[in-house]
């Protein structure tokens, strides 16, 4: 999301939301801030630097007990040495001017890092700041998410070893132990912020992070201040009471399901000879939720019968009149009528999650699936049949799946494929999947063409034409801002060298026209096009001069001629290449 620019303070209302305990900020946008502002990356980190410092003023709002920053992720040593260098020393000088402002507003400092990476000098600028503070600024300096969880994992694994700890005695509060983070008292952060627009957490608490809320302003590090960040918060205000009312329509679908359960366990199925007498008579109306909607889509009928043939949507008492009942026994039976198909929908939308579930990593998010998955259970509310003797969800058990299949299908490639080689690459998929479960190894071409029935250079080229496309906008590094569209050259645009050796050999080849009369070099630049006009025809080249077409032919041919003898002496060899 944008977020729009913030007064500064949180309002009134804001005030009254729930305030994120655990603040975590990943500062991104130093080197994009510096290349904007025509400044060299190193500016651009001091920048970064003194906005970290800037802003340890503004982050401890009332509520805010834990502020988390990731400064240097444990990839940036790949960087150039002297960017890596720098930082360096822009990180000491932080840690010593971080020292008194601790002090001042009582924060404990805490550096997550690897010691035997960080230089001395700084190692001993960061014990100095760690001891000399007393509350709770996190700051992740050589850090890496997964290396942190690969760190715990061998380290419980060498206790296990050891007989230290059981394998059964290993839980989440054991895991979270051996994390780097426990060098403090680490809540769990409620609201990660990184900066710069990218929608990603690039490694930083993989772990801790599970559950919380994330935001992504488009904002460079170097320009967010305290109004985007309070900006940030108010968002996280609001995403709290977007979650009590998700949990709220929970709740509501859970009653509805059970309220559905109960109405098919106690009522009786009551049949009806016709509509009209289950409308009229309230006493043979069944209370079963699928009866009430096949009512109403009878209803349904009726008035859509009634519009085709009045041209128009009928009113209240010529659809009554048509159905043979009164306006309020109809308005009656339309509203239970729908009531009956909200509530069966309701009740069965635990049934689109199952399936839904199924289909995850096939092209579309789940939420996609469930929207899909949701659009084929109303379906079936259209089209089930109460007699036809199958329950309601065993019936739209195949509308939801078919549902679903089809926006797979349809949707979960930016290159649509036609449905054969859609049904191979899924024989492929579920192929390769049965090898690695039984054999616990990856099949090759040869056995994987075996087992879905093709040849090996069918297999070949369906995996070929089947790739997946990249986008030219996307990272071709998680941790750098490189992306495809600026290391792919256009084959369309001449390079430099190019152009400029065929501007070169235009020049030379009028130079070597020289040689020919007046007549023939215009009668050459008139057939070729040359100085920019179009290729003219032998015959309109002789309406010019008043000659003949042969003439004009044998004037072209000489002078081609005399071209031919001088062209070795003007050295026009040399762009032999040009004209490949």
């Amino acid at each position: 999301m944008t977020p729009q620019r913030h007064s500064g303070t949180l309002g009134e209302k804001e005030n009254q939301g729930t305030m994120p305990k655990h603040v975590a900020i990943i500062l991104d946008g130093n080197r994009r801030w510096a290349k904007k502002n025509g400044l060299k990356i190193a500016e651009g980190q001091e920048a970064g630097c003194r906005r970290a410092l800037d802003m340890t003023e503004d982050v401890f709002i009332e509520g805010i007990n834990t502020v988390s920053l990731f400064a240097f992720s444990t990839e940036n040593w790949r960087r150039p040495q002297d960017e890596v260098d720098y930082w360096m020393v822009i990180f000491e000088f932080f840690a010593k001017m971080m020292i008194p402002q601790a002090h001042r507003q009582k924060i404990k400092v805490t550096v997550i890092r690897k010691r035997e990476n960080i230089p001395a000098s700084l190692g001993d600028a960061i014990l100095e700041v760690e001891e000399a503070t007393k509350s709770y600024l996190i700051i992740a300096l050589d850090y890496s998410g997964r290396l942190d969880i690969l760190q715990a994992c061998k380290s419980l694994a060498e206790k296990a070893k050891n007989g230290l700890i059981q394998a059964e005695d290993i839980d989440e509060k054991l895991m979270e132990n051996e994390l780097m983070t426990k060098c403090s008292e680490f809540p769990i952060p409620d609201l990660l912020i990184r900066t710069g627009g990218e929608q990603r957490i690039n490694n930083f608490f993989l772990w801790q992070s599970a559950y919380t809320e994330l935001y992504f302003p488009t904002i460079l590090w170097p320009e967010f201040d305290k109004a985007d960040y309070l900006e940030a918060l108010t968002w996280y205000q609001q995403r709290e009471k977007r979650f009590e009312d998700v949990v709220a329509l929970a709740h509501k679908a859970l009653s509805a399901s059970k309220q559905a359960a109960l109405l098919a366990e106690d009522s009786e199925t009551v049949s009806s000879n016709s509509l009209v007498d289950s409308l009229s008579t309230s006493s043979s109306m069944s209370s079963l939720p699928e009866e009430g909607t096949i009512n109403l889509i009878k209803l349904e009928k009726v008035k859509t019968k009634l519009e085709s043939q009045n041209g128009c949507e009928p009113t209240i008492a010529e659809w009554a009149e048509a159905l043979g009942i009164s306006r309020p026994v109809l308005k009656s039976e339309i509203h239970r009528g729908r009531s009956s198909r909200e509530k069966l929908i309701t009740a069965n939308l635990r049934l689109v999650v199952h399936i839904a579930k199924q289909y995850q990593n096939r092209g579309l998010n789940f939420q996609d699936l469930l929207q899909e998955g949701s659009m084929g259970l109303m379906k079936s509310v259209e089209k089930f049949k109460p007699q036809s003797g199958c329950r309601f969800a065993t019936y739209a058990y195949w509308w939801i799946r078919q549902s679903i299949r089809k926006s797979i299908f349809q949707n979960s490639r930016t290159i649509r494929l036609p449905e054969n080689v859609y049904m191979l690459l899924g024989k492929v998929s579920e192929a390769r999947k049965t090898c690695v479960q039984e054999g616990n190894y990856l099949p090759s071409k040869e056995e994987l063409a075996g087992h879905v029935g093709v040849s090996t250079e069918k297999l070949d080229k369906l995996l070929y034409n089947t790739r997946t496309p990249l986008s030219m906008q996307q990272p071709i590094w998680s941790d750098q801002d490189i992306t495809f569209q600026e290391v792919t050259p256009d084959s369309g645009i001449e390079t430099p060298g190019m152009s400029v050796g065929k501007q070169m050999m235009r020049n030379h080849v009028r130079n070597l026209l020289n040689v020919l009369s007046p007549k023939e070099r215009k009668i050459i630049k008139l057939r070729f096009g040359i100085d920019g006009g179009k290729q003219r025809s032998l015959s309109e080249i002789g309406e010019i001069y008043g000659l003949s077409k042969e003439r004009v032919r044998q004037l072209e041919s000489r002078a081609l001629y005399r071209l031919k003898q001088n062209m070795n002496s003007h050295g026009l060899n040399a762009y032999a290449d040009l004209l490949v």
